[in-house]
C-alpha cells in the first residue's frame, strides 16, 4: 500500500472521529506549524491513525501535544485511530488518552 492510501485513510478516520465528537477541524492540520488536528471548546485533540493493529507513542509526542494545549488554553486529548485502509474505524478501534491530571479533573466535574 502506498503513502498516500495511508494518509487519505487516516485523513477520513479524523474526519470521521470529529463528526462523532463533534469537534472542529484544525486547519493546516499534519503541517509543522498547526497545532492539534481538532478541538472543542475545552480539548486540542491530536489524532493518530494506523491501519495496523498497534501504535507506539513516545513521549515527546506526549509533551508536544501536552506544551500545545496548554498554550492554546485548552486540555490536551490523543485520540488513537485503527482503521481499515479506507479509514473506517475497525471494531473497539477508537480510543482517547488523556493526562492524569486531566483525568482527574474529569472525574472531580463528574461527581458534582
Amino acid at each position: 500500500m502506498s503513502k498516500k492510501r495511508i494518509g487519505d485513510a487516516g485523513r477520513a478516520a479524523e474526519k470521521a472521529f470529529a463528526a462523532k465528537l463533534g469537534m472542529k477541524l484544525m486547519p493546516a492540520s499534519g503541517a509543522a506549524s498547526s497545532k492539534g488536528d481538532m478541538s472543542s471548546e475545552r480539548f486540542l485533540l491530536e489524532a493518530k491513525s494506523t491501519i495496523k493493529d498497534k501504535y507506539p507513542v513516545a513521549i515527546q509526542t506526549l509533551i508536544k501535544i501536552h506544551s500545545e494545549a496548554i498554550m492554546a488554553g485548552k486540555l490536551p486529548a490523543l485520540a488513537i485511530l485503527f482503521t481499515d485502509k479506507h479509514g473506517k474505524a475497525v471494531n473497539q478501534g477508537e480510543w482517547v488518552a488523556v493526562p492524569r491530571w486531566v483525568w482527574e479533573q474529569m472525574e472531580v466535574r463528574e461527581q458534582e
